[in-house]
């Protein structure tokens, strides 16, 4: 520290408070990328992965070192290829914030949902340096939205009349049995109270 204050005529103390500081911003910044639950990665401008926290162990049971060096599609199931990341690079160049839904293939062969932002890293001449993204999981609630659809198409193929009211009862919904019957369009019962129309 001795030698720095000498060169840049500040003193020690103040280059030390300096060098406190900055060390204390890297382990917040530390403990909050690794404190996360979601996968956080870098990769350079060839979309090879740089940095990714050890979350990416939890989702996947892949050690962080299998893919560091490697394009991040690896890191994706089966489907996509380079093409996959050039959209999401381009999305990112453009500054589109689009969440995009992917699947990472895990140790074992299954896969899990997630949903991923990216962004451009730029240096400090505003240059592109590469991206970095952020995977959230959203396994859960893919098998809720599947099982959502499930019951839909059970209800709409059901020969029973049904409708959906919400609290106020006012209609939500209604399946084509109960239109038949009625004789009426959807749009003369959908958002309307269920006195007035029964």
């Amino acid at each position: 520290l001795d030698t720095l204050a000498d060169k840049t005529g500040v003193p020690v103390e103040q280059v030390a408070l300096r060098d406190t500081k900055i060390r204390e911003s890297e382990t917040n910044y530390r403990n909050l990328v690794e404190g996360t639950t979601d996968i956080i990665f870098r990769t350079n401008l060839e979309g090879k992965l740089v940095y990714m926290n050890r979350n990416v162990e939890k989702w996947t049971g892949f050690e962080v070192a299998d893919f560091l060096g490697k394009p991040f599609f690896q890191l994706l199931a089966s489907g996509y290829s380079t093409d996959a990341f050039e959209t999401l690079k381009q999305g990112a160049l453009e500054g589109r914030t689009t969440l995009y839904e992917i699947q990472l293939i895990k140790r074992d062969g299954s896969m899990v949902h997630m949903e991923l932002n990216i962004t451009i890293q730029r240096d400090f001449d505003d240059s592109p340096m590469g991206a970095m993204g952020i995977a959230r999981d959203i396994t859960r609630r893919k098998h809720s939205e599947e099982e959502l659809r499930k019951y839909e198409q059970m209800v709409a193929a059901s020969s029973d009349c049904m409708w959906l009211a919400d609290g106020d009862l006012t209609i939500q919904a209604v399946n084509e049995a109960y239109l038949q019957a009625s004789l009426r369009d959807r749009s003369q019962l959908i958002n309307r109270p269920v006195a007035e129309v029964m």
